[in-house]
């Protein structure tokens, strides 16, 4: 079972300008390895795999100073990214859907250093040093322990809005799946996100509707500024670091709710609901939804707002299967539990485990 152990990193002044060059330098090395793709099919009409560019790489790194300075693995999970957006294209023209042909990325959109392979780069998992002698030694801040006796199969470097973060990808044995013995089905709904067989009820977390205010007073001091200006690039961190809060009281509310409902049940059944054809394909704001037109438009305005919280409350279900392993969750008593006794207090010792089906 593959999972991702995700920790932030401790990053000073000079440990930030040396990640932003070579997030830099990877982006140059994408946008080339995607301009040579186009190229060659459009000239020549010959397509150029990405075992065709590791050698060509590998040419590069033989009279390239800059390239041979560099960790091979980086590179390398660069050009992997480059053919996994040529394959997911590939993939959504023979289903029919709207292709998204792979475009060049601009600075404001390459955020992320990927190691296809665990070289050239080392994680202590004791004292959290990150080493690769593309950036020198940085400091993780570890908030949950390592698992034991799992090994590091890739790495990513992310820069969000907060700073920087580790992304380590490691391969944990399968739990075993536990007899069902209790079971429950969940019934979404507009007033609250779900309601449970046993006549429980899950709230709606409206994360959103919290952020507004702060929201709104940030985009109109973000509106005001001069473009290309300081403090226009400061009032635009403002704003994301707010939608960045609000999607995480969001993402946090659905997993919780997910954990408790499998601490309770072995089984959940959800409705397959087509969430994707109510949404609608895309997404709406809250003040279109409110605007006129037909009643049709109008109810599946109202319907792509929960639409999306019942899809973010499914992925966490799964989720929360997923990161079971034998790895046991932390103890927390709750007063506003799920199921009959709504307003009882539990306590969550186990792990989390579960078998989780979708159907009527």
């Amino acid at each position: 079972m593959n999972r991702t152990i995700e920790y932030r990193l401790r990053v000073g002044r000079g440990g930030h300008v040396r990640l932003a060059a070579l997030v830099e330098s990877q982006r140059l090395l994408y946008n080339a390895a995607l301009q040579e793709r186009r190229d060659a099919w459009r000239l020549a009409g010959k397509t150029i795999t990405l075992y065709d560019q590791q050698r060509s790489m590998t040419e590069c790194r033989r009279d390239l100073a800059d390239m041979a300075a560099m960790p091979v693995a980086l590179q390398r999970g660069t050009l992997r990214r480059v053919d996994r957006a040529y394959r997911a294209f590939f993939r959504r023209c023979k289903a029919d859907s709207k292709p998204g042909f792979p475009r060049f990325k601009g600075l404001g959109r390459f955020h992320t250093l990927e190691w296809d392979e665990y070289k050239g780069i080392r994680f202590d998992t004791g004292t959290g040093r990150l080493t690769s002698k593309a950036f020198g030694t940085l400091r993780a801040r570890v908030h949950r322990p390592f698992p034991e006796g799992v090994s590091i199969k890739a790495v990513r470097i992310v820069r969000d809005v907060k700073g920087w973060k580790v992304q380590l990808a490691v391969l944990l044995a399968a739990p075993a799946k536990r007899a069902v013995r209790t079971a429950a089905g969940l019934d979404f709904g507009l007033t609250h996100l779900a309601t449970v067989s046993d006549g429980g009820r899950i709230a709606n977390p409206r994360a959103g509707r919290a952020a507004a205010a702060v929201l709104r007073r940030r985009q109109r001091h973000l509106a005001r500024c001069r473009r290309g200006s300081k403090g226009r690039r400061r009032a635009r961190a403002a704003v994301q670091r707010a939608h960045s809060k609000a999607a995480y009281v969001r993402r946090t509310w659905h997993r919780q709710q997910a954990a408790r409902l499998f601490e309770l049940f072995d089984l959940v059944a959800m409705e397959d609901l087509n969430v994707r054809g109510w949404r609608g394909g895309g997404w709406r704001s809250r003040s279109t939804m409110r605007r006129g037109g037909s009643s049709r438009g109008r109810s599946r305005a109202r319907l792509r707002v929960p639409a999306r919280r019942w899809s973010l409350l499914t992925r966490a279900a799964r989720h929360g299967i997923a990161r079971s392993a034998g790895i046991p969750c932390r103890r927390r008593s709750m007063s506003d539990g799920i199921g009959a006794g709504a307003g009882r207090r539990w306590t969550a010792t186990k792990t989390r485990q579960g078998t989780f089906c979708t159907g009527p």
